[in-house]
């Protein structure tokens, strides 16, 4: 469930303001004892999409990915990645595949197969930490046609992003607002009883923060097979509810 913002939100990595805000709780092979699990966020307003999430990750914020040089490996060093549609009319689940999906079968998308994999209300979410220069990163992808470098939106004017590391030095707290705009939908945003998709992954690093190690899928479509990625099909993703 995705909660309406009771009031103004300020992005600190407190995370004061999502006490009513329903969480996503997932752990590394479903072990509740396990280093690596996710207690994932959203809240939502007029202005921006909010996401924020407590992870418990054994080296936290080390990423050492620099936005500047290689954007698209935002998720190797540790990241939170969050999928969503903005698209009301694309309904629940959303059929659109990227062409890595086509190539794996042996087929060929037809013109219709081409324009949903295209649709800029699709969006790749990566957030991460930056070790180096101790900054909050976004990249955002539109679409489903996997274009790296050229579509690739590196850390966008008007985001805002906070993160603090857990008191035990085992996990680390973040919080990100998004404007619509960079979502595709400024002039028409999700609305109360919108089911729209959206899913959540959570990746973790070795301690070196340049390495991926595993990761937790926190939101999915348990209709599509688990040997599906998300990046790759849409129908993959999880049902958001808007409140």
């Amino acid at each position: 469930m995705v909660a309406r913002a009771a009031g103004p939100v300020t992005i600190d990595g407190r995370l004061d303001e999502w006490a009513l805000a329903p969480g996503v709780m997932a752990s590394l092979d479903r072990d509740p004892a396990a280093a690596e699990w996710m207690d994932g966020r959203m809240m939502y307003d007029a202005e921006n999409l909010y996401i924020a999430a407590r992870v418990g990750d054994p080296h936290p914020l080390a990423s050492a990915i620099d936005p500047a040089l290689d954007a698209d490996d935002g998720w190797r060093g540790g990241a939170v990645q969050v999928r969503l549609s903005t698209d009301r009319t694309l309904g629940w689940p959303v059929n659109a595949n990227a062409p890595n999906y086509f190539k794996m079968r042996g087929s060929e998308p037809t013109p219709e197969q081409k324009q949903a994999a295209g649709n800029p209300q699709l969006s790749h979410l990566t957030m991460w930490f930056c070790a180096k220069t101790a900054t909050p990163c976004l990249t955002i992808a539109h679409g489903m046609m996997n274009t790296p470098n050229d579509g690739l939106n590196v850390n966008p004017s008007g985001f805002k992003g906070a993160y603090t590391r857990a008191a035990d030095g085992r996990g680390y707290v973040m919080e990100y607002a998004i404007p619509w705009r960079l979502l595709n939908c400024e002039s028409d945003p999700p609305q109360p009883g919108d089911n729209l998709a959206a899913s959540w992954q959570v990746l973790f690093s070795d301690e070196g923060g340049r390495l991926w190690r595993t990761q937790i899928v926190g939101v999915r479509n348990l209709e599509e097979p688990p040997r599906i990625y998300s990046w790759e099909r849409a129908a993959t993703w999880g049902r958001a509810e808007y409140r």
